[in-house]
Order: C-alpha cells, then structure tokens, then sequence
C-alpha cells in the first residue's frame, strides 16, 4: 500500500510505502523510523504527530488516503 503524504491544501507529493517514502515520480525522498521521517542524507525532514507531518513547529502537511498505482 502506498500510503499518501498531502501538503496543507491536500494536494499529494509523496508517498509511504513500508517504511521508505518516495515523490511522485517514484524517486526515493527518505525513511521513517518511529515518529520521523529522515531525508536521504539522514537528516530530520518531518517528525510525525498523529497525521500530521511538522518540520519544528510548522505544518507541512499530513499522512492520508491511499495513493493508487500507476504501473
């Protein structure tokens, strides 16, 4: 399942799949571990509270619905 990531106007730009998240093209972004989402140089992107994604104390978007595959 590819589960979707939303900015705050609930558009789409990425993607959860297991525990890697990937952009909308299928490019790898990072990885979850626990509460946090780690881009791909290991640094903090997102920690996760509730479906919410924040970067410090800012909002950036949520976890939501299923994307669909296109393949």
């Amino acid at each position: 399942m590819r589960q979707g990531i939303y900015d705050r106007n609930g558009e789409p730009f990425a993607y959860l799949e297991g525990d890697k998240v990937f952009d909308l093209n299928g490019q790898p972004m990072g990885v979850r571990r626990g509460q946090v989402i780690y881009d791909m140089q290991d640094e903090q992107l997102w920690s996760i509270e509730g479906d919410g994604l924040w970067a410090g104390n800012q909002n950036v978007g949520y976890l939501g619905a299923p994307l669909l595959h296109d393949d």
